[in-house]
């Protein structure tokens, strides 16, 4: 029994004692699983060194008119969506000093637009571009023939 507590007595101070050498206030490293041969930068990175690929960002100052000249086109009747306008005609007020017409879309289309909700500006119908072909090993997705997809082209190419 004496030598048990012996030993324990000195696994305790060889462990303290190693803590109070080892342990400096300093965090062990932590992984997180995350491997990587790109550099990634961090906080704790001053130095902002540039990778050999890494170029400098050179900007350029571009005259712009501005928005002036651009109408806002809101579908005709829609009371709520002229509100919109019109807060966005006083924010462009208050911030680019330019007061913007604000039309229906009844009104003959310009080059210099802001179109707000559905209009009759623009017809086309939106089709999902990205369905699934394959689920699970299967084919879900049904081919259309190749006289349905030349006729879709045709069409598609008679709106262009």
């Amino acid at each position: 029994m004496y030598f048990k507590r012996k030993i324990s007595a000195l696994v305790l101070i060889a462990a303290i004692a190693l803590c109070a050498v080892g342990c400096k206030g300093e965090k062990a490293p932590v992984d997180d699983g995350y491997q990587t041969d790109r550099y990634i930068p961090t906080v704790d990175d001053a130095s902002a060194k540039l990778n050999e690929d890494d170029k400098p960002i050179v900007t350029e100052k571009v005259d712009w008119a501005g928005p002036d000249g651009y109408k806002i086109v809101v579908p005709k009747g829609d009371a709520d969506l002229l509100a919109v306008a019109g807060t966005l005609n006083a924010w462009f007020k208050a911030n680019a000093e330019v007061e913007l017409e604000i039309v229906t879309d009844d009104k003959a289309a310009t080059d210099k637009e802001i179109v707000i909700g559905k209009t009759n500006r623009y017809d086309f119908t939106a089709k999902e571009l990205q369905v699934p072909i394959f689920k699970n090993g299967e084919l879900v997705y049904e081919l259309p023939s190749l006289t349905q997809i030349r006729d879709y082209c045709l069409e598609e190419v008679d709106k262009l």
